[in-house]
């Protein structure tokens, strides 16, 4: 008797070992993945064969994980395209003003006529506060990203600010009707 009882511990504990041994294949194989994963910029995730509770957790914890870091880096990814784009835009906005800034000041420097030149150096002055209209909108638009500007606001007395634009046109209104 006392050598079936021995026998059965000594089973029990050759089966709890070859657990423990495959448990920790289990968390070692996990390891390997994710290893390959970072290295490689995988989009694949962990996966086993048998899920016992505990692994079955970590698994979905790691690609819950993986999950959000592909997001985060989705979603700089398409920011980076966005504000490249912007400033792409913002580039030729600005240029396009200067160019013809540089144009009407050449010819307001060639020309011979007093009156010439007044008018090429008034469109120079125009291009040039529709430059100086964009940087400050660029300034506005950069300080109002900023996570820390804190903007500030103050009630508006609606019925007033639009009687004072409404009344504005009035005489233009009676102007064209009467």
């Amino acid at each position: 008797m006392f050598y079936i009882v021995l026998i059965i511990i000594l089973a029990a504990l050759i089966i709890q070992s070859v657990y423990l041994v495959y448990y920790k294949n289990q968390i070692k194989d996990i390891g390997n993945q994710l290893s390959f994963i970072s290295d490689h910029h995988s989009f694949k995730m962990i996966q086993t064969q048998i899920k016992p509770k505990e692994i079955h957790r970590l698994i979905d914890l790691c690609n819950a994980i993986l999950r959000d870091q592909r997001k985060l880096k989705q979603d700089f990814s398409e920011q980076k395209e966005e504000i490249h784009a912007t400033i792409m835009s913002l580039s030729h906005d600005i240029r396009t003003p200067l160019t013809s800034l540089d144009g009407y000041l050449q010819l307001a420097e060639r020309s011979e006529y007093l009156k010439e030149k007044t008018e090429y150096v008034s469109l120079a002055q125009t291009r040039m506060k529709q430059i100086i209209t964009l940087v400050d909108e660029l300034f506005l638009y950069s300080k109002l990203k900023n996570p820390d500007y804190i903007l500030e606001l103050e009630p508006v007395d609606v019925i007033k600010v639009l009687n004072k634009r409404l009344f504005t046109f009035i005489d233009d209104f009676f102007a064209k009707w009467l």
